[in-house]
């Protein structure tokens, strides 16, 4: 299979999400990708714009969101940019420890690392940019 590429630019609001899931399903569609694959990719993609909307850009519906995908024949490179200063991955508290089971927050950076074989970001001057590698 030849390399596909994708990609959704989207506004900082929590109503372009069904938009994300709808992008998603189609590159699924279009890929025969496995049931499980897709459903961590719509998870790790989720948690990862609604990240880059809510921390990133701080909900300013102004600032954009992109997301860019490339399909090869053994993996998903997922790139989601947001427009915000980045934080310190580190600092992130573990939500597996007691004291935040409960939080209501705080699980999308764990989810990913489930999800994903790999999980990197750089931090730019523009924004920030959180690269997802999965296997097929």
């Amino acid at each position: 299979m030849a390399k596909k590429d994708y990609y959704l630019e989207i506004s900082s609001k929590p109503d372009s999400l069904p938009e994300v899931e709808d992008f998603l399903e189609r590159i699924g569609s279009e890929n025969n990708l496995d049931k499980t694959i897709l459903n961590n990719l719509i998870i790790s993609i989720n948690e990862a714009t609604t990240n880059g909307m809510m921390h990133g850009n701080k909900g300013d519906i102004n600032k954009k969101v992109k997301i860019s995908i490339s399909i090869t024949d053994t993996e998903i490179i997922s790139v989601i940019k947001d427009e915000g200063k980045g934080f310190d991955p580190s600092q992130v508290p573990d939500p597996t420890r007691p004291e935040n089971l409960f939080k209501e927050s705080g699980r999308g950076l764990f989810i990913m690392n489930t999800c994903c074989k790999s999980v990197k970001y750089d931090f730019h001057p523009e924004g920030t940019e959180l690269t997802l590698v999965m296997k097929l």
